[in-house]
């Protein structure tokens, strides 16, 4: 019985190993072993091109007529690509050639060059089902029979047949009726094997040779055997190989040096690699009596080559005895095959299985030009070593879904290099080949049988594989595991069953009444909700550790932090009103939860939990297999979870329920996987998780989470209808409307930003964020300031950072935007590839590259990329000012002086000249545009400074300054004649400059004022006889009486006008004497020094003089 499984197996075993090791076709599988090679082969020539764009062959489907002409002219042309087929579409020898559509080139062609004859009616029916003796009559015709018409007339099959069997064409073909339609991959046997046959030439003396008279003479042999078919054309050659596993192998390949051999080292093009079939195969552990009898050796079987896992074993080289029914050879559920070499003795593979879990399956990248820049790949965990631990391999492709259970074969002395990064060199990888998929069953273990290494599951047997490696049952486990199967039906592994009841506590309420009770509302990881009664909850550490009090909270907080152990399986209470909402620690737990849904404030959204159904159909909300973490980064982009230093693995099959606010502000818990993520800022997002087998991450609860793209480096104001700002009552914050990325998403602004944004429409600014780093007063996530990006501001381009250029001068071309740093498009800046960004217009619409003009204003973002010069997103908004223009004024120092509006001549000069006397005035200047310079520039701060003058209604907040650039100045022109120097305006493009100057010239110097008379009396020098007196004194003489009435006071000054008329009272001012304004009528005493009298004079130049008048009566 043991004989007849093992010969049984070993039948198995070699039906299906005849395969390609580069099989063309998806379908390969369903080709018959036999045709196999003939398949691969014409594919690899492109002879034979398949359905469905090449990947599909058919094999048992049926073929006509026209696609074997098809392939026949390929055969006998070389042309696999069809390049001069049409060239005979027009070689109509048949009259249903109008039908023959896309055929008529090959049927033309062979036609002509008689390799088809079509039927006695005249007719070639390109549609119809060819037949074996059909096919076999096209190409032997090919080789250069059928010159003297045997292939016509009633024998004409038997002719075709004689031939076919002489050239051993036949020898694979058994039990095929060849007048019956032939499948597909028949008609590849019979072609394969015909090209491989010498031509022949006829003569009616010699008839049919496939030899001819050789002219070499470094040789004494007269002629030399004709080139094949697939010699002649294909320089078809074949030679010995061995494939990673060391199975032989044969190649078919194109013979670089024309000497009808193969050369592994220099036939390097390869149509094919064809595995042989093994003369013996077992997976189970076998006598060496059982494989000399599987082999038909009688006496021996002798090992000379071993290959195990496809590395040389010397240690395998044996020569087995045909009587040694005890010497075991293999494991179970290890492949060992036995092949045959030439000279009788033997070939061992050997090639183990193993159990491998999909961690993580990763699509293919390619870039415009659909080169690869990434492979598709996965990332397998591998059990292959006795301690239970899997290894990390990655193999190409990704037939196979996240989790799931695959069997494989490994040699890790072979690089099979993957480009695992995008845009990076490929990275060495063992050589991991996917058997199938590990079929699998749910049971629970009852006995192992040590010796047999067998296990019973559910009263049924099993027997081990060799390589049993992952067994989380183990010996003593009794509960339902998953058990894996390897493809022979032995038992590879076991693994505890995913429990998955997950849920994120979203409210709670109490239910009073006879069953009184807590009712709350669960979301699942799958999005779905279900209102469940709660008998426990584990608590959080929010505030207390032994007694977490809402009442110590705001009104709108909630539990937060990880969960307490001295608050787990906390007991549901009815708590009368919101401050006896809370968890209290002592012999028995207490949650205690309001019969007012808004009380319960604190628990909504409160955490991740395990759900534990009772047998009373309650639940238990538990937290110990739930980590948290309060600031981590979570991203579609990442594959990493970090909690502190510990990193957890996120892939497609985590499962994520995220927390956010609608336009209502209320929560919504939303099911999501790993790429449909929001992009979050790093370290924003507080998550509850949970961990599975190998450090992957299985669910993800995001708690709080700050949006990245809200925070981005860039915003861009699109055109509004009415407004952009929305004043959010709730909240009490403005919100402006702007795009991030290439998204509409509003973001919060104080008043002031909120204005300058709103005075902006169509602009690009680059924003700072309240993002947490600084003990700063802002909200987290708010704007921090906002500055207008122009082409002074924008920054230049780099590799891997974020920029943006702002397009003064552009230039399209396609897909292509060529920016320059000037209008004239003389100053090349930067060659944008638009190709794959998203652009973005004013009004919010996405745009296509050719709709952009030049009377577009336009922003070019490239954010953190490997290429040079390759945009991400391009916005189109309003083309910034080129507006220079400056008004000016200036004022004197007169008290009542008023501005007066300075114009510039067509140099840009603009003069104040000021009347004679006058030596100050002050000037004030300010660019028209609001957004333009006229000060030194500060690189990066283009919208900075606020001006009282420049408002925006906003609803909230009434009338509010924006920030406007640094556009206005004062100087004071003094000490006479003043140049300002230049004022140099800047627009708000950042690049179109002015150039202004303003001079201040004084007027002619004025004279100071003289009293030249007095009452009508000469004013004349002091002529006293105090010399201390100063050169303000005067001396007037009275001659026509000595009284100076007050009615009759007066004088006469030159440059300028008397003010007051003193006198000078010798007893005021304790008797000290003093000044005083004259009132009355005064004597002149006719001794001089005696009576004094003071005239105050404003002169002309706008100063103050005195003169002193020593005045003396003289009879």
């Amino acid at each position: 019985m043991k004989k007849l499984l093992a010969m049984v197996l070993a039948l198995v075993m070699t039906l299906s190993l005849a395969v390609s090791a580069n099989a063309a076709f998806e379908d390969a599988k369903d080709i018959n072993a036999t045709y196999a090679e003939a398949v691969d082969v014409l594919a690899g020539m492109k002879v034979f091109q398949g359905y469905d764009n090449g990947k599909t062959f058919k094999p048992q489907g049926d073929i006509t007529r026209a696609e074997v002409a098809a392939i026949v002219y390929r055969i006998y042309t070389a042309d696999v690509k069809d390049s001069y087929v049409k060239n005979y579409e027009t070689y109509n020898k048949f009259s249903d050639m109008a039908g023959a559509g896309w055929a008529k080139g090959y049927i033309g062609y062979c036609a002509n060059a008689a390799l088809v004859k079509g039927y006695p009616n005249g007719t070639f029916q390109p549609s119809g089902k060819v037949t074996g003796y059909e096919v076999l009559a096209m190409i032997l015709r090919a080789v250069g029979y059928d010159k003297n018409n045997e292939f016509t007339g009633a024998d004409w099959a038997l002719h075709v047949a004689q031939i076919a069997e002489q050239n051993k064409i036949l020898k694979n073909v058994k039990g095929i009726d060849l007048s019956a339609p032939a499948s597909r991959e028949l008609v590849a046997e019979l072609l394969f094997q015909a090209i491989q046959v010498p031509t022949v030439t006829y003569t009616a003396a010699f008839g049919y040779q496939d030899v001819s008279l050789t002219a070499d003479k470094k040789t004494d042999k007269f002629v030399k055997a004709n080139s094949s078919l697939g010699y002649k054309n294909f320089k078809l050659v074949s030679g010995d190989g061995s494939d990673n596993w060391g199975r032989p192998t044969t190649i078919w390949a194109k013979d670089a040096n024309d000497n009808g051999e193969y050369d592994a080292k220099k036939d390097t093009t390869k149509y094919a690699t064809i595995t042989a079939t093994p003369d013996a195969a077992f997976h189970v552990a076998t006598s060496q009596c059982d494989i000399c009898e599987a082999l038909g050796e009688k006496k021996e079987a002798k090992v000379v080559e071993a290959y195990n896992n496809g590395k040389a074993d010397k240690a395998l080289l044996e020569t087995y005895k045909a009587t040694a029914t005890k010497a075991m050879v293999g494991a179970q559920g290890e492949q060992i095959e036995f092949y045959q070499n030439k000279d009788g003795d033997y070939r061992l593979v050997v090639i183990d299985t193993y159990l491998a879990y999909v961690n993580e399956v990763v699509t293919e990248k390619t870039d415009s030009k659909n080169h690869i820049t990434r492979d598709a790949y996965m990332q397998l965990d591998v059990y292959k070593t006795d301690n239970g631990k899997a290894t990390t391999l990655y193999v190409k492709g990704n037939d196979y879904a996240e989790e799931d259970w695959v069997l494989v074969n490994v040699n890790d002395e072979v690089d099979a290099s993957i480009i695992r990064t995008t845009n990076k060199a490929a990275q060495e990888s063992d050589l991991v080949e996917i058997v199938a998929k590990a079929e699998s069953f749910e049971g629970a273990q009852t006995e192992i049988w040590s010796k047999a290494y067998k296990h019973t599951i559910d009263k049924k047997d099993y027997d081990d594989a060799v390589k049993f490696f992952l067994d989380e049952a183990g010996t003593t486990e009794t509960a339902k595991f998953t058990w894996f199967l390897d493809q022979f039906g032995n038992l590879i592994g076991s693994a505890a069953i995913t429990s998955d009841s997950y849920a994120v506590l979203k409210d709670i309420i109490w239910i009073p009444g006879k069953d009184d009770h807590a009712e709350a509302t669960l979301v699942y990881m799958d999005g779905k909700e279900e209102t469940v009664e709660v008998a426990k909850i584990d608590g959080l550490q929010t505030k207390e550790v032994n007694s977490q009090k809402v009442s110590a909270l705001n009104s709108d907080d909630e539990f937060y932090g990880d969960f307490s152990t001295a608050l787990k399986g906390s007991e549901t209470r009815q708590g009368d009103t919101y401050s006896d909402v809370k968890f209290v620690n002592g012999n028995t737990n207490y949650a205690y939860v309001s019969t007012s849904g808004s009380s319960n404030a604190a628990y909504k959204g409160m955490a991740l939990y395990l759900v534990e159904t009772n047998k009373d159909g309650s639940v238990n909300l538990k937290g110990a297999d739930v980590e948290y973490v309060a600031k981590t980064t979570v991203n579609p982009e990442s594959n990493i979870l970090m909690d502190g230093s510990s990193k957890y693995a996120l892939n497609s099959n985590t499962k994520f329920i995220v927390r956010d606010k609608n336009d209502e502000g209320k929560y919504v818990y939303t099911a999501k996987t790993l790429k449909e993520l929001d992009k979050y800022m790093d370290g924003s997002a507080e998550v509850y998780y949970t961990v599975g087998a190998n450090q992957f991450v299985t669910n993800v609860y995001v708690k709080n989470a700050t949006d990245a793209a809200s925070m981005s480096q860039y915003i861009f104001v699109p055109n509004a209808a009415n407004s952009n700002v929305k004043w959010i009552v709730e909240d009490q914050a403005f919100k402006v409307k702007v795009y991030v990325k290439g998204e509409e998403q509003y973001v919060l602004a104080s008043k002031e930003i909120a204005a300058t944004l709103a005075q902006n429409e169509g602009k690009l600014f680059a924003a700072k964020w309240y993002d947490g780093t600084e003990d700063e007063a802002g909200v987290y996530g708010s704007l921090k300031s906002v500055d207008l990006v122009n082409e002074y501001t924008d920054s230049e381009f780099a590799k891997n950072t974020t920029g943006v250029d702002y397009v003064t001068g552009k230039k399209f071309a396609g897909d292509m935007l060529t920016s320059y740093t000037n209008y004239a498009k003389t100053s090349l800046e930067n060659n944008w590839d638009l190709e794959n960004a998203t652009i973005i217009d004013a009004s919010g619409a996405t745009l296509t590259a050719d709709k952009l003009s030049e009377q577009d204003g336009i922003w070019v973002v490239s954010e953190k990329t490997d290429y040079s010069s390759k945009a991400l997103y391009v916005y189109a908004g309003t083309m910034l000012s080129n507006n220079t223009e400056l008004t000016a004024s200036y004022k004197t120092t007169d008290a009542d002086a008023k501005d007066i509006a300075l114009t510039f001549d067509a140099k840009n000069a603009a003069k104040v000249d000021l009347a004679d006397g006058k030596e100050a005035a002050s000037v004030k200047y300010a660019a028209k545009d609001v957004n333009a310079y006229v000060e030194s520039l500060t690189k990066g701060q283009w919208l900075v400074n606020t001006d009282s003058n420049v408002t925006v209604y906003l609803k909230g907040a009434g009338n509010v300054a924006y920030y406007i650039g640094k556009y206005a100045a004062t100087e004071n022109a003094a000490n006479g004649s003043v140049n300002t120097g230049d004022i140099t305006v800047v627009a708000e493009d950042g690049v179109t400059t002015e150039t202004y100057t303003i001079t201040v010239t004084k007027g002619d110097e004025l004279d100071a004022p003289e009293l030249t008379s007095f009452y009508g009396y000469q004013v004349q020098a002091y002529s006293g006889s105090n010399p201390s007196k100063n050169d303000t004194y005067r001396t007037v003489t009275f001659t026509n009486g000595d009284k100076i009435e007050l009615a009759q006071l007066s004088a006469t000054v030159t440059n300028g006008t008397v003010k007051a008329y003193e006198y000078w009272d010798g007893a005021a001012n304790g008797g000290n004497g003093a000044y005083a304004t004259i009132t009355g009528d005064l004597t002149v005493s006719s001794a001089a020094d005696k009576t004094w009298v003071r005239l105050t004079v404003t002169g002309n130049d706008g100063n103050t003089y005195y003169f002193v008048l020593n005045t003396v009566y003289q009879a």
